[in-house]
């Protein structure tokens, strides 16, 4: 199993609201002229990313649920969001002394992420779209969002009101999270990249640096 750890830079617009960044740069991939420098440096200083053991950043590897962890258990712990203890999964495939350990606790008693029936978490496995909308709406839960969204008429094709995923999905749209394709479709089987993670993490309502 891969025992590698990293978490995500956030791509935050650079405007005159942006968070102010450090000038030492971690990340030996990433320079300064990068779409996304600003947003990870300023994510790294305020201690929600750190890079890999390498230094790299690795923006374009596909994000995996152990990343997600990673970055779910920051964003729970920067809120303080309450955790059940009751909902802690007795994980066989998570050794007590894995690095990520601890994340996987953290986002598991949060109620953001869960593992398999079969007591795993598969860590290593890739997230698709629609993983990734469902942890947010899991996420955003804790602060009451979804109370007060009006889901509408459906948005997207590939995503009829009957989907198992339709309203995390619709959340994510209509809080202007995440979106869908020009077709008219969502895609929410595609894997994503860590860098799209980034996109999306950055637009959360309750992240602010």
């Amino acid at each position: 199993m891969k025992k590698l750890i990293g978490t995500f830079a956030i791509m935050l617009a650079l405007s005159a609201t942006s968070p102010a960044f450090a000038a030492t740069n971690p990340y030996t991939d990433l320079p300064t002229d990068h779409w996304a420098y600003g947003s990870v440096i300023a994510l790294s200083d305020a201690g929600i990313v750190t890079p890999y053991a390498d230094g790299t950043f690795r923006g374009n590897q596909k994000a995996s649920r152990f990343d997600m962890a990673a970055v779910f258990a920051a964003l729970a712990e920067r809120a303080n969001l309450p955790r059940d203890a009751a909902l802690m999964q007795p994980y066989t495939d998570l050794d007590d002394a894995a690095l990520y350990r601890s994340s996987v606790e953290i986002v598991t008693r949060c109620g953001i992420m869960q593992g398999y029936g079969n007591k795993t978490f598969r860590g290593d496995n890739f997230i698709t779209r629609l993983d990734l909308a469902t942890m947010i709406y899991k996420y955003e839960h804790a602060f009451g969002m979804m109370e007060n969204v009006d889901m509408g008429a459906p948005l997207f094709t590939d995503v009829p009101p009957d989907h198992w995923a339709y309203t995390p999905v619709m959340f994510a749209a209509r809080n202007n999270i995440m979106s869908g394709y020009a077709d008219g479709t969502f895609r929410g089987s595609q894997t994503i990249t860590r860098y799209e993670v980034a996109l999306i993490i950055a637009k959360l309502p309750h992240l602010a640096l």
